[in-house]
């Protein structure tokens, strides 16, 4: 084969793409801290400082928006029953709670978790600076505008049948916009700004609280290793594999399912299928797919053309290192929870 050959397919290679197909599949991921998504009759007082009311409200909004499996995750306590105990109890709307009041106020509402805690930080500010622009070959200066949003705040869960703080964690949020004088958007208002910096730090705070669910890129197996060259094996593997790509899993893990049955030794079908009990959540199941699937593979050769695409090796073993890390996560947490 002449250079010109070899440098003309190396480029239709490049064009047709050689890596493994991606898709996007979510992941359930587990919370950031266990304990506060085992406490699921919540309440949540007022925070102390500036907004801490407010913040509050958004706070007992985001709980209240969890779900899990389809169902409503946290149970929480309604403001009216709480805010009649705060009265009754002579407390106001400041926030000033300690961890045994705040357990006090969960028993008489039926809570067994109570939030509480603080908002350090809930400022904004403008900064002025100058860009160049260049124009019909003359250099100009425009001024400009930074704004920022900074909020920092410690939500706390406090377990009510001890009065200990189970759960803390100091939590800062930023938002920014830049707007110059030759813009055509306008800067964003304050409003704006401090919205954006309240949605960071209750984005942060979701995923402390409870699992949720991320996207993550993972990457399908094609080779047709272990069909026997038949036809229509083949032909399903390739609509399988479509069907992954339009995140249409479930038909994917069905046509995963026939190929292992009707052909065993396919490490495309095994390790595919492991995607499916990855997705679910089934990880120590993925894991074990990944490992059969590894062990069929067929060993890359090394040939010039084979180093030019990724070997189905590699995107098994990205997948048993990427389990393997959520496993750890897992147990992580579990070994957190068991120590308590």
């Amino acid at each position: 084969m002449s250079f010109k050959s070899i440098v003309l397919l190396i480029a239709g290679l490049a064009l047709t793409g050689c890596a493994a197909p991606n898709f996007t599949a979510k992941v359930t991921v587990p919370a950031n801290f266990t304990e506060p998504s085992r406490f699921t009759r919540i309440a949540v007082l007022p925070f102390d400082g500036k907004q801490g009311a407010d913040m509050a409200t958004e706070v007992e909004g985001m709980l209240a928006a969890i779900t899990l499996n389809d169902k409503q995750h946290f149970e929480l306590i309604d403001r009216q029953s709480l805010s009649k105990v705060m009265d009754e109890m002579k407390f106001g709307q400041s926030g000033l709670v300690d961890a045994k009041t705040a357990a006090k106020i969960g028993k008489m509402v039926g809570a067994n978790g109570i939030y509480t805690g603080k908002i350090s930080e809930y400022t904004h500010n403008d900064s002025r600076y100058s860009e160049k622009r260049y124009k019909d070959k003359r250099e100009y200066t425009v001024s400009c505008t930074k704004r920022q949003g900074h909020i920092s705040f410690t939500p706390k869960l406090v377990e009510v049948s001890s009065g200990k703080i189970i759960y803390a964690n100091n939590i800062k949020g930023t938002k920014v916009d830049h707007n110059c004088s030759d813009s055509e958007s306008s800067l964003d208002s304050v409003e704006e700004i401090m919205r954006g910096a309240k949605a960071d730090v209750l984005s942060q705070m979701r995923k402390d609280v409870a699992p949720f669910v991320e996207n993550v890129v993972i990457s399908v197996v094609t080779t047709d290793e272990g069909l026997g060259s038949n036809p229509a094996l083949e032909a399903k593997l390739e609509s399988s594999i479509a069907f992954a790509k339009l995140n249409r899993m479930e038909r994917a893990c069905e046509l995963w399912d026939e190929l292992i049955e009707a052909a065993p030794s396919a490490p495309a079908a095994i390790h595919n299928k492991g995607l499916c009990f990855e997705t679910s959540g089934r990880l120590a199941e993925a894991l074990q797919l990944y490992k059969k699937s590894e062990k069929l593979i067929q060993p890359p050769t090394g040939g010039i053309m084979e180093n030019l695409k990724v070997h189905p090796s590699k995107t098994i073993a990205k997948s048993i290192d990427r389990v393997n890390e959520a496993i750890k996560r897992q147990n992580k947490l579990k070994t957190q929870q068991a120590s308590k």
